[in-house]
């Protein structure tokens, strides 16, 4: 008997399942753009980023993170770099880092002044700039206590620093130059460094390299000036001196520049940064210091190289000591070099009691190593002979730094009086090495009671030099010109070959 033959579906039924699909395509379609929003959404409110690069050169320290989300008003970058260049790259990245931390407070405007010089016309007639050669560099514009808008232009000079053998960039200084503008247009004046003049030692011209090539280096990128000032004059103007500057003093002090400096230190909050030279004598200078718990010896740091012939080795290794407040976490720990004669100081923990009565803290910055170094009394003995009774415990201390007015709320710190004294007057001088150079900006900056900026250290740049051999070279050309389009080809055949099966 023959089957019944079947039905063929009503048109309502095909209706009914093709609205089915097409309601289950749109929601599926729905869904898959609303999870696609979330998960974009998500990751846009709470991604994670990792610095990989050498020495964290994209990653913010946490002084400035911590400044960017306290900062109250609003601020206006107008970034003006010629594209096509890695320094252009850095600075780029660099300002995009301070709008992540900083949020609306911050508006940037990037400007090619290459490819807009209409738009850069119109910002230097808006702001008054004059620019004798074309620089690129980054205005700032922060509303002031008065309401008036306060600028400042920082050309790109503050944002390197040259290797001055090869010409080099040897490091990236943006962050420290564009936290220390900020902090300058919110405080509405110009740093002054006041360098002591009248007392031999320096080369003011800083043209054999001084210290004075140091300060001047820190005024260009900290929005600092330098000066000088000779405190034999009655009539000296401590006004306007941030910091009270030391180097290298030959002649003493007499007793009317001893009484001006103190009434400077302990009635005006002033600072003041002190780099002994061992080889002068200079009691009054050193009787100052004692007021204020700090005893310089009459020594000096010295080691004896081992070999066939041992020598004194003058040249002294000095280690940043831990919880230091005048220098951040990231160089506690590090050495620090002194080239020539370093003599030791102590603290006077016999009259710790008095000084704290009078607000005063002092506390080492730097001591040597204790397996090598010693404070030679009779040094000029040959060969020095470490004595326990006479000289210095071995590993003395080279570097101390000193506070009055100190209060325990860090918040009150700001109005403390500040000193920060090294055993060698050469510290400074250029060529600097890395540690030095971020001792003496951490220093003056926390002299400046710019404790934001203590620990900013530049991203230090290296360069390879990558040495291919013939071989070599001939084994990548063959790999880039020959295997890798052969492996493609092979690839290609071998799908077409099982879409053909």
């Amino acid at each position: 008997m023959p089957e019944p033959e079947l039905e063929a579906p009503t048109t309502p039924a095909k209706s009914i399942a093709r609205f089915s699909i097409g309601v289950n395509v749109i929601i599926q379609v729905v869904l898959g753009i609303f999870l696609f929003g979330v998960v974009n959404y998500l990751s846009w409110r709470t991604y994670k980023r990792w610095d990989l690069t050498i020495g964290e050169s994209h990653t913010l320290s946490e002084r400035t993170i911590a400044f960017l989300e306290s900062m109250e008003k609003r601020v206006r970058m107008i970034v003006l770099f010629t594209r096509g260049t890695q320094l252009t790259t850095d600075v780029h990245d660099l300002v995009e880092e301070y709008k992540r931390y900083s949020g609306k407070k911050l508006k940037i405007e990037i400007v090619d002044p290459a490819r807009e010089p209409n738009r850069l016309e119109s910002i230097k007639e808006q702001y008054q700039l004059q620019f004798a050669n074309r620089k690129d560099g980054i205005l700032i514009e922060v509303e002031g206590a008065d309401g008036k808008p306060r600028t400042k232009f920082i050309d790109e000079d503050a944002f390197v620093t040259l290797d001055p053998s090869t010409g080099r960039t040897s490091a990236f200084t943006g962050e420290s130059a564009l936290t220390s503008a900020l902090l300058a247009v919110g405080e509405g004046r110009r740093r002054v460094l006041k360098l002591v003049t009248g007392k031999g030692g320096l080369n003011l011209g800083g043209k054999g390299g001084t210290a004075m090539d140091f300060m001047v280096e820190f005024a260009r990128k900290e929005n600092a000036e330098v000066q000088t000032i000779d405190i034999s004059d009655p009539n000296a103007d401590f006004k306007n001196t941030d910091v009270l500057v030391f180097v290298n003093i030959k002649d003493d002090l007499t007793d009317d520049e001893v009484r001006r400096v103190r009434d400077y230190w302990e009635t005006k909050r002033g600072a003041m940064l002190v780099l002994l030279n061992p080889e002068f004598h200079t009691p009054k200078l050193h009787a100052l210091l004692k007021e204020y718990g700090i005893i310089v010896r009459n020594d000096r740091v010295l080691e004896i190289i081992s070999g066939p012939s041992p020598f004194v080795g003058w040249e002294v290794t000095s280690v940043i000591t831990l919880n230091s407040r005048v220098t951040d976490q990231l160089l506690w720990g590090r050495n620090v070099k002194f080239r020539g004669q370093t003599q030791s100081i102590e603290i006077d923990h016999l009259g710790e009691e008095e000084l704290k009565g009078r607000g005063i803290v002092v506390e080492e910055l730097l001591q040597s190593d204790d397996r090598r170094f010693w404070g030679e009394t009779d040094f000029l003995q040959d060969p020095p002979v470490f004595d326990q009774k006479a000289d210095s415990r071995r590993g003395p201390v080279t570097g101390v730094y000193a506070e009055m007015g100190v209060m325990q709320d860090e918040k009150l710190r700001v109005n403390s009086s500040r000193m920060v004294v090294l055993g060698n007057s050469t510290m400074l001088d250029p060529p600097w090495d890395t540690a030095s150079y971020d001792l003496g900006t951490s220093a003056i900056n926390w002299m400046l009671n710019r404790d934001e900026l203590v620990g900013i250290s530049p991203k230090q740049k290296q360069w390879f030099r990558l040495e291919i051999s013939n071989a070599q070279s001939e084994r990548i050309f063959q790999i880039i010109i020959l295997a890798l389009p052969l492996s493609v080809v092979c690839f290609g055949l071998f799908v077409w070959s099982m879409r053909r099966a």
